[in-house]
């Protein structure tokens, strides 16, 4: 059903995109227009969020640079950042290798950053930071926003739970998916006033030995 609705959807955001690009005409028809157009948007994302969230495809691992993956993703993620007033950083071990889908992990990433942005606020930070520890390889997303409710804590997870007007719900779950799809798991690691983290973890065993394969850096 997602399916089928994207593709007249995405036809509405066209023609209305064409509309206002022409001019509406009437006074009253510009802010109408603008209103179905952002409108439509919202419905084109939600259906494609829920799509990512239904996939069931598997990974495709193959050795990608922690550093090169934290870097991507931080561009991908700066503009919106810039937008909203939010500085963003990101560090990871050069030598660091991991065999992993980086398209997938690039996804998953990617929503806990514009999460964080969000959260943050403008003159906020957000950081995105690769580890390697003895028991796993923990990629943690910091912002220094307010904090996540006490009530929506055990609800974090759940597929169209949101604490945002305009959030589809689907951002987490599906990072969280992704997380587990690769054998870890996604948490979130620290929960305070001016210092949320969340934690996506991956097993040991997605370590290539440090320094092979440094030449086939897949992310991005």
């Amino acid at each position: 059903i997602a399916h089928e609705i994207r593709n007249p959807v995405a036809m509405i955001v066209s023609s209305l995109d064409l509309a206002r690009r022409k001019g509406c005409a009437s006074p009253t028809g510009e802010p109408l227009c603008a209103i179905a157009s952002e409108e439509a948007r919202r419905l084109e994302t939600l259906t494609g969020d829920f799509l990512s969230y239904a996939a069931t495809k598997a990974p495709s691992p193959v050795p990608t640079s922690a550093a090169t993956l934290v870097g991507y993703v931080v561009e991908l993620a700066r503009a919106h950042a810039d937008t909203c007033e939010v500085a963003i950083e990101g560090s990871g071990p050069e030598e660091l290798v991991l065999l992993t889908d980086p398209h997938q992990l690039q996804q998953a990433l990617l929503n806990l950053v514009l999460n964080g942005v969000e959260a943050a606020g403008k003159g906020g930070r957000v950081s995105l930071t690769c580890r390697n520890g003895s028991g796993a390889v923990s990629l943690e997303v910091e912002d220094d926003g307010p904090g996540v409710p006490a009530e929506a804590v055990a609800r974090l997870f759940e597929p169209f739970f949101t604490t945002r007007p305009r959030g589809t719900g689907l951002g987490l779950a599906i990072a969280r998916k992704i997380a587990r799809r690769h054998g870890g798991d996604l948490r979130l690691a620290s929960n305070a006033a001016g210092g949320v983290r969340f934690a996506l973890t991956l097993p040991p065993s997605v370590v290539v030995e440090q320094g092979a394969a440094l030449g086939a850096r897949a992310a991005g």
